[in-house]
């Protein structure tokens, strides 16, 4: 009798103790079940010397395992802002190409890539449309833009992201960037500037424009009025914004395509 309650507390104890280690071992697997995605924005870069005459092509690619939302570029050692970019566009899935032609001597040109990791698919896919259809190109249904680009014999003048697609008016080929899914929003926030060079030395000038708290900026583009834009290019981290380099007198106005990735 005296030994009853002692072995009815041990088995008590027993299947309290099983409950508990089952709870544990749940836990952990769905711990382990749900690994840490890490879609923080990767940025590649290739140069080139633009020599006069010549237009040059200069590419960079995202890594395997990663997967293109964008691109950029900027020129280096520039005369005054004497420099052409004829073309900055999504060449294949994962490459980014710039092209330049030099206007009086030579500059460098850099071309940036923005990657992401593959580990949550955004089924990215490249639009590509003639400029003779009206000098833009439309997302699918279904698909959100990223980014998007130009492709010209001539200086690119406009290339920005207009409703759900791309828009570089009297450009030969136009890109838009899209993807299907992991891409929660897409919005297009603007600001202007006016390098103002002939009073400054016919030195270049900037504007930037900043995404909405919480977002980050996948694209952007430019309309510059007939000014000649030397860079268009992803902020430095943490990627909340875009950034253009103009010179001329004439308005310029930056565009940045922010979004969230999930």
């Amino acid at each position: 009798m005296t030994d009853q309650p002692s072995l009815k507390t041990s088995i008590l104890l027993l299947i309290v103790l099983i409950l508990f280690s089952a709870c544990g071992t749940t836990a952990q697997s769905a711990k382990t079940a749900a690994p840490s995605l890490d879609l923080k924005i990767v940025r590649y870069s290739a140069s080139v010397r633009v020599q006069a005459t010549q237009p040059t092509p200069v590419s960079a690619s995202c890594k395997p395992g990663e997967q293109m939302i964008g691109g950029g570029f900027f020129a280096n050692d520039v005369f005054e802002f004497a420099a052409a970019i004829d073309a900055s566009y999504p060449s294949s899935p994962t490459t980014w190409t710039a092209t330049g032609s030099e206007l009086a001597s030579y500059f460098d040109l850099n071309v940036e890539v923005y990657c992401v990791s593959a580990a949550i698919p955004l089924g990215v896919q490249i639009v590509q449309s003639q400029g003779a259809a009206g000098g833009s190109a439309s997302c699918p249904q279904g698909t959100k833009l990223l980014s998007g680009g130009f492709q010209n014999a001539q200086p690119g003048e406009a290339s920005y992201p207009l409703a759900n697609g791309w828009m570089s008016p009297g450009s030969e080929r136009v890109y838009a960037l899209c993807a299907s899914q992991h891409l929660q929003s897409s919005a297009v926030v603007t600001s202007m500037f006016n390098a103002h060079s002939s009073s400054q030395s016919y030195q270049p000038g900037g504007g930037r424009v900043t995404c909405p708290a919480g977002q980050i900026a996948t694209g952007g583009g430019f309309d510059s009025h007939g000014d000649l834009v030397l860079a268009s290019n992803l902020d430095v981290p943490p990627h909340i914004g875009w950034s253009i380099e103009a010179g001329g007198d004439g308005a310029v106005m930056v565009y940045a395509l922010c979004g969230v990735l999930e």
